[in-house]
């Protein structure tokens, strides 16, 4: 007696890509004279990282404001408060340490 064939289906558990079409920022000529933001995520050391970036481009590019924000966590979105500070600057740093 011939042994029955069994089927196994195989699915493909991947989901085909997202793609969007979200364009870049406009890049900036010059730092000069700009208004920086500075988001600082809570993780070790992003504190530290972030304000020698800042005392930095201040004394390099003689920045006109430096803006500073911190999250509440890592894994928590902006206030809207905060996002709206950052919305104000000429550019922004995020940056995040361990």
């Amino acid at each position: 007696m011939a042994a029955a064939v069994t089927f196994i289906e195989v699915l493909d558990p991947t989901a085909k890509a997202r793609m969007s079409e979200t364009p870049l920022a406009p890049r900036l000529t010059s730092l000069q004279g700009k208004v920086g933001g500075f988001l600082e995520n809570t993780k070790p050391n992003a504190d530290v990282f972030q304000n020698r970036i800042k005392e930095l481009l201040i004394a390099k590019y003689n920045l006109k404001a430096a803006v500073w924000v911190g999250k509440a966590g890592a894994a928590l979105p902006l206030s809207n408060e905060d996002l709206e500070k950052l919305k104000a600057c000429d550019f922004v740093i995020n940056a995040w340490g361990d």
